[in-house]
């Protein structure tokens, strides 16, 4: 889906983010975001500002793979296994911090229809049962978010078959599981965010105990969910802290001591519903229960590996990917076409260097429809990767169309994405089983055609069924970045 390839190929940073002098650099994973509160107290105890580096899991493992200490000082990922075993060599030091784990979150009557409130289902009969009983669910990419990745080894590891060193996935299963996906989020906290948004066209999402247990004290959710704990166990977020440049190995030391504190691990549950690591720590009744069976973290590197590939290629709904180009005569400016254009070589697999760039390709079994527009929607090249001429030759026909754009014109930006809609609709229709989505690449300041007012009371007007298409707008440049946002968030996607 788009919010995997797009965030790979077009959120990347640099190889590195300069760590040292008096400033850490704390390299973490995006759901920290809601630590902000701890921000200035963790500087106090360490005795330095602090600046946070937020980023997905993939692009994590590799900036400190590739990098090291000048990425950061310091690590902080929901889970660690993935970057210990695609760095091995980066980590000096490593603290768990605080617990969370995946849990199956279903809208509580539904629950209670099933059973699952008095006996809980393993992953294979929650697998069973979103395929038999049609289950609408939120999930996440695997490939960009910690918990999509926490959540794939959970399904993976509890129903594959064999010895846990050398364990074989259940494919059937985990196609029926993520057969149920009306929702791909790129966070656990984005995801919870659009499932408000659509809870209406969904019975659950898969997610963290602690984000689960935080929409259902907000008071924002129409019906509450069951966080379901699988019988046979879940990998358990434990964002450990870790030690990336070993001079600043006292400053760790502080830190890690800081977190681990009794008080500051109660701050912790009490304003994020995430589990203590130490004892003496007061526990709400959400939490005061057994803790959960927890599954053993995956151990190989061609295990996981050969679990993102057989995600990505077999699993995972095949996606559909309306990319919407803006070839006006503005991103002549600032190399934003040359941005622009590196960016679908991207996509179209020229960078396998990085682990980024090998998830982010189109693939296989994907089809991908390319709009560009000027002052009018203009040209439209059709690809299905998985048609008879073969993968290879669907690839160079998207570099030639790419090498080929040329700035000019004025920029209608909602006319071209309407059209994106129109197609994407009647695609479905004609090909039910796709996920669909719409990725915007522009300089985001639109100056002909419908107005986004005009697009909204379009899109608004709409049949239910038709509004759950998200667009992931790709900003190249200073457009009018607060109207990219209101277009994400009225259609459930995301600004990069």
């Amino acid at each position: 889906a788009p919010c995997t390839a797009c965030a790979a190929s077009c959120c990347q940073r640099g190889a590195g983010s300069g760590a040292g002098g008096d400033e850490l650099v704390i390299l973490a994973s995006s759901g920290l975001q809601d630590l902000e509160f701890l921000h200035k107290p963790m500087e106090a105890a360490v005795g330095h500002r602090i600046r946070f580096d937020y980023a997905g899991t993939v692009e994590l493992a590799d900036r400190i793979r590739n990098s090291g200490a000048t990425a950061a000082d310091f690590a902080w990922p929901a889970s660690g296994f993935y970057l210990r075993l695609a760095a091995p060599n980066r980590v000096s030091a490593s603290e768990k911090i605080m617990l969370s784990p995946v849990v199956f979150a279903l809208k509580q009557p539904r629950a209670e229809e099933l059973g699952w409130d008095k006996k809980p289902p393993s992953w294979g009969e929650l697998a069973r049962a979103v395929a038999h009983e049609d289950l609408a669910l939120g999930m996440t990419s695997p490939v960009v978010s910690d918990l999509g990745l926490a959540a794939l080894f959970s399904a993976g590891l509890a129903t594959a078959r064999g010895a846990t060193t050398q364990p074989q996935l259940d494919l059937a299963r985990l196609k029926q599981l993520y057969a149920g996906t009306r929702l791909l989020g790129g966070s656990a906290r984005w995801l919870a965010d659009a499932y408000l948004k659509q809870e209406n066209r969904l019975d659950g999402m898969v997610n963290y105990e602690a984000v689960v247990l935080d929409l259902n004290a907000a008071g924002q959710i129409g019906t509450p969910l069951a966080a379901v704990h699988p019988r046979d166990g879940s990998v358990v977020a434990d964002y450990p802290l870790m030690l990336v440049n070993p001079a600043r190995k006292a400053e760790y030391a502080r830190l890690a001591a800081y977190l681990r504190s009794p008080a500051v691990q109660q701050q912790i549950v009490d304003r994020t519903w995430r589990r203590p690591v130490v004892e003496g720590v007061k526990l709400p009744p959400q939490l005061a229960q057994k803790e959960p069976h927890r599954l053993s973290e995956p151990v190989q590197q061609s295990f996981v590996d050969g679990t993102l590939d057989a995600y990505q290629t077999q699993v995972r709904p095949p996606p559909h990917s309306y990319f919407v180009l803006d070839v006006s005569g503005s991103m002549a400016q600032e190399h934003r076409m040359d941005e622009l254009q590196a960016a679908l070589r991207l996509l179209c697999g020229s960078d396998q260097t990085t682990l980024a760039g090998r998830y982010a390709r189109f693939l296989p079994r994907e089809k991908v429809d390319f709009t560009t527009f000027d002052s009018h929607v203009l040209d439209h090249l059709a690809v299905d990767f998985a048609a008879a001429q073969g993968y290879e030759a669907s690839r160079q026909r998207v570099e030639d169309f790419a090498a080929g754009l040329q700035p000019h014109g004025g920029t209608a930006i909602y006319d071209a994405v309407q059209s994106a809609y129109q197609q994407a609709i009647a695609d479905r229709r004609k090909q039910p089983g796709y996920y669909p989505s719409i990725v915007l690449m522009t300089d985001g300041e639109s100056s002909s055609g419908s107005s986004f007012e005009q697009f909204r009371t379009w899109y608004q007007a709409l049949p239910d069924t038709a509004q759950d298409i998200p667009v992931f707008t790709i900003l190249f440049g200073d457009g009018d970045l607060e109207e990219m946002k209101s277009l994400a968030d009225l259609t459930g996607g995301r600004v990069f």
